[in-house]
């Protein structure tokens, strides 16, 4: 038989290339699963973590008050450098309806760094540097399961660098301000199913049949698509206030602004074997015993519509909201508690531009605007030792219909504990274990056919996930 190049997924490849925002639904170093809520990261300091992350009324004198509250960088004397990471190990595995199988992520060691420069001019005014990542993911599956038709090795990145700045207006009032400039990165590894792409014309069927409508199995790998992206930069702020309305009471508040980031990614695509071998009077038109990869290579896709070509998107890291409440109701002990809104409702509608002239893809997410209560405490013991617990709970930001490999996350507990010690005159040395338990999700290993929207109806298993993070910063003071 013979094709033209443009036939074989006679849609466009925005079909083939939903990788990029199927991945920017992933971003940062981390795990999918392990992080606050959509996307979102909140593990910036190893102090934090020790107590859930329940610091915006107090934060920790490690510099991280740059990200839980500007407003309380004031509260650094003279020079503080912290450098500290976050390791994370996922858990997950997904159950099929169908036969009951069952696969598991890729287990291993995902790094998270933090660090921050901050200098204290007497105790009126402060400035610092941080770099931290309030959203990000990377997830990976076995190449060979179900998952990979989403997303088998799918990475994004982003690193938000913060000059930072701190006033205390009274004894009482703080202000606290810094711009973010961040960056980011995307990458996505995928397979394509054969099945759901229309049969090139010239094969003796109605335009529009799909393999899958000639007997092609569902899920039938022909083709593996990579997408990596160049960095994308935005900028925005953040901002906090603290107020102390006793010695032993705090408040504190702070905003973290959307920032919107515009991606130049390049897509490639190599051939992968189906292992069908037609038989006689088959549809195509060729002889039996010829192998379908050849009528597919022969249609010219991999030169056409899944030729290398550039790609654009954009999406908007969410603003988000907290507020927070520190008390110290007895000498050595003190006991907080936050609230934290995420505006994941702006990730909504993801365009797709095609640089080959294909024209634009939509890509649907429908997420929900969220919120988290985080509590914790700190224990002053002897020898400088301090001990902390916290707990958090985070609802989910992702709809039923659109929960995948790429991002199974779903409603969240954390149960964190901390130990802190002052090992010298200068030097602070934190440690933090996380344990996240997420209840099970019902999703999808399946994107619906072209022109088609999402729906929990094609949810065709269950999702299981709990993460592991074990954390640790060193802090010195001048």
């Amino acid at each position: 038989m013979s094709a033209s190049p443009s036939n074989l997924g006679s849609h466009p490849p925005g079909r083939f290339l939903s990788l990029l925002p199927a991945l920017l639904l992933l971003l940062a170093s981390p795990p999918a699963a392990v992080r606050a809520q959509g996307f979102g990261v909140y593990e910036q300091s190893t102090c934090a973590m020790g107590a859930a992350s329940a610091v915006v009324a107090r934060p920790c004198d490690d510099g991280s008050a740059m990200f839980f509250n500007p407003a309380a960088l004031g509260a650094v004397q003279g020079l503080t450098l912290s450098a500290g990471v976050t390791g994370i190990v996922p858990d997950g595995r997904f159950t099929a309806d169908l036969n009951g199988a069952v696969t598991n992520m890729n287990r291993r060691l995902l790094p998270v760094p933090h660090a921050y420069v901050a200098y204290g001019f007497g105790d009126r005014f402060a400035v610092g540097l941080g770099l931290y990542t309030p959203y990000g993911l990377e997830t990976s599956w076995p190449d060979s399961s179900a998952a990979a038709f989403l997303g088998y090795e799918s990475k994004l990145h982003s690193f938000y660098l913060q000059p930072t700045a701190s006033v205390r207006l009274t004894d009482r009032i703080s202000i606290g301000a810094g711009l973010t400039v961040v960056l980011s990165t995307v990458e996505l590894n995928q397979l394509l199913d054969l099945s759901t792409q229309p049969v090139p014309a010239g094969a003796g069927v109605p335009a529009g049949t799909l393999f899958g409508q000639l007997g092609v199995p569902f899920q039938t790998p022909f083709a593996s698509g990579h997408l990596g992206s160049s960095t994308a930069t935005g900028v925005g702020g953040n901002f906090g206030v603290r107020i102390r309305l006793t010695d032993r009471v705090d408040l504190g508040a702070r905003y973290l602004t959307r920032v919107t980031l515009n991606y130049d990614g390049q897509a490639t695509f190599a051939p992968v074997s189906t292992g069908l071998v037609l038989p006689a009077g088959n549809p195509y038109g060729v002889p039996a015993g010829t192998p379908m990869d050849a009528v597919i290579q022969g249609s010219g896709v991999f030169q056409g519509p899944l030729g290398p070509q550039g790609i654009k998107t954009s999406i908007t890291m969410p603003d988000q909201f907290a507020g927070g409440l520190s008390v110290r109701p007895i000498d050595g002990l003190r006991l907080e508690a936050d609230y934290l809104w995420t505006h994941w409702s702006l990730f909504g509608r993801l365009p797709i531009q095609f640089q080959g002239g294909a024209g634009t893809e939509l890509r649907i997410e429908d997420y929900n605007n969220t919120s988290a209560v985080r509590v914790g405490g700190e224990l002053t013991l002897r020898d400088g030792l301090m001990l902390r617990l916290g707990y958090a709970w985070n609802q989910a930001a992702s709809p039923d219909k659109t929960v995948t490999p790429l991002l199974p996350e779903g409603r969240r507990s954390l149960f964190a504990a901390g130990l802190g010690w002052h090992a010298g005159s200068h030097v602070d040395l934190n440690v933090a274990y996380n344990l996240l338990l997420q209840v099970n999700r019902r999703g999808r290993t399946r994107d619906p056919l072209p022109g088609v929207q999402p729906t929990a109806a094609l949810n065709n298993g269950e999702f299981h996930f709990l993460g592991h993070l074990l954390a640790t910063t060193v802090t010195v003071h001048f």
